[in-house]
């Protein structure tokens, strides 16, 4: 019991760091040792849009990061704006989206606004040759997204897609699990990603259950789950060309529960389509079926939704929400599945548990049906070994990098400013950049290929073609 205690408080001394993290140990002007190359003066990064998910993703790890900064905000409205920068301490306020994005003294720009926003204003930021940590989804469809990456290859500045989870150690540590239950005998024959709300969250004023701004629960939450199970996949089933995947992945099935309105205030136009059709899914389950080095494909399943509740009491009508934790799940021919609790949020707590049957049972001297549990909140033991290389695909960290404080959007901004600073540095192409090998000793470590995004959006607009919904415009 005391260990449970000792570990309970360890973790929520964690996570108070992490949305109150010290700042910079090491000043951006200091040098090393005589001799020693100073370090690059830090980047300085403009927030688009007020947006309440900046703090968490950029606001927060930056203050924690010697090699960036936020310096300024634009936003719709201007008075918001300035509210904003005074609440989070950022220095400058810009009149438009535009001023701030041909402003010198930008280096980089986040992206945060609507979903229908992503496609116009980081093409913008491209063409003024700033580099952009872009929000997910990445645009509203699959063209746009196709688009915006070519021309970020073209104008070589660095576009990443926020899928913050991808960069932190648990989901490395996972896919070490997932690679040490394969085999050629064991191979994997499932894959499901759940990702849900609990109760109503999201209003139903919010911009997720706004069409025009390419809401939608498959938008939102849905395409973690389908990077999710597209990575999981790259892990456990083997070889694969990313080439095969844009023309063969499919959806075999797509069961959308409809967003409908439950208050008058809230019952206008925007959740239909152009056609005044139901444009916006507050639930989807769907089954991809992905290529494998098998000669059949694999069935993984997504089950995502922006607002759950398990039930409604009667005469008072107040709903009871559903808690779901955000789960990914393998499952393998013998029978045995490793699970990863948490998946999307890993550094508020998650588990990582591997329940052996059949063959991993006997090869692990372990009666079936016995339990193993994981976890890293930094780069653990396996960091660096021969089977972690192979099995976390994009790469993983070395020992030493960050803090059990760090959150999944430390992690990402930290291989983003490693990325930026690459180019301007080597004069690196961002094209070449992405196809340089991952791991401990790279400069960039842990990296999301811009092809992956084009991937699952395509997924995404496949999702809804097989729904019978329109997609996003």
């Amino acid at each position: 019991m005391t260990s449970w205690i000792k570990d309970g408080y360890n973790r929520f001394s964690n996570v108070y760091t992490s949305f109150y993290p010290p700042p910079n140990q090491i000043e951006p002007s200091e040098g090393g040792q005589e001799g020693e190359e100073k370090p690059p003066p830090p980047l300085r990064m403009g927030i688009l849009g007020a947006s309440n998910i900046a703090p968490i993703a950029v606001i927060l790890p930056c203050k924690s990061h010697p090699g960036i900064m936020v310096t300024a905000v634009a936003a719709r409205d201007k008075s918001k704006a300035i509210s904003y920068s005074k609440k989070h301490g950022i220095p400058h306020v810009f009149d438009d989206y535009q001023s701030l994005i041909q402003d010198d003294g930008i280096d980089v720009i986040y992206n945060a606004l609507p979903n229908a926003l992503h496609h116009r204003w980081t093409l913008e930021a491209i063409k003024a040759r700033k580099h952009v940590l872009l929000e997910k989804p990445s645009t509203s469809n699959r063209e746009q997204t196709e688009e915006v990456f070519e021309a970020a290859r073209q104008a070589n500045v660095v576009v990443l897609e926020a899928f913050h989870y991808r960069f932190h150690p648990a989901l490395h540590e996972f896919a070490f699990r997932l690679h040490s239950v394969l085999s050629p005998l064991n191979p994997l024959v499932s894959v499901k990603s759940t990702l849900k709300i609990p109760g109503s969250i999201p209003p139903e004023t919010d911009i997720r259950f706004n069409y025009d701004l390419g809401g939608g629960a498959t938008m939102d939450t849905g395409c973690y789950t389908v990077s999710s199970l597209l990575y999981t996949m790259r892990v456990a089933a083997g070889t694969w060309k990313r080439e095969k995947w844009e023309d063969e992945v499919e959806v075999r099935e797509a069961r959308p529960t409809y967003f409908e309105p439950r208050h008058a205030a809230s019952a206008a136009a925007p959740h239909l389509d152009r056609q005044g059709h139901f444009g916006v899914d507050e639930a989807m389950q769907a089954t991809l079926l992905v290529p494998s080095a098998r000669p059949q494909k694999i069935a993984c399943l997504i089950d995502t939704a922006l607002r759950t509740h398990l039930f409604t009491i009667p005469l008072i009508g107040w709903k009871v929400p559903f808690l779901v934790l955000p789960s990914l799940l393998a499952t393998f021919k013998d029978g045995t599945t490793v699970e990863f609790k948490n998946f999307v949020a890993p550094f508020l707590w998650h588990s990582i548990i591997t329940t052996h049957r059949g063959r991993t049972a006997e090869e692990n001297k372990v009666k079936p049906g016995t339990r193993t549990y994981s976890k890293a909140y930094v780069p653990g033991e396996n960091s660096g070994s021969d089977e972690m290389k192979r099995a976390a695909k994009d790469g993983h960290w070395a020992a030493g990098t960050g803090k059990e404080w760090w959150s999944t959007y430390r992690y990402q901004l930290e291989a983003f400013v490693r990325a930026v600073q690459k180019v301007r540095r080597d004069g690196l192409q961002f094209k070449d950049l992405e196809k340089e090998s991952r791991g401990p000793q790279a400069d960039v470590p842990v990296w999301v290929d811009s092809r992956e995004s084009e991937i699952v959006m395509r997924c995404i607009d496949s999702i809804y073609e097989k729904a019978g919904m329109s997609r996003r415009p």
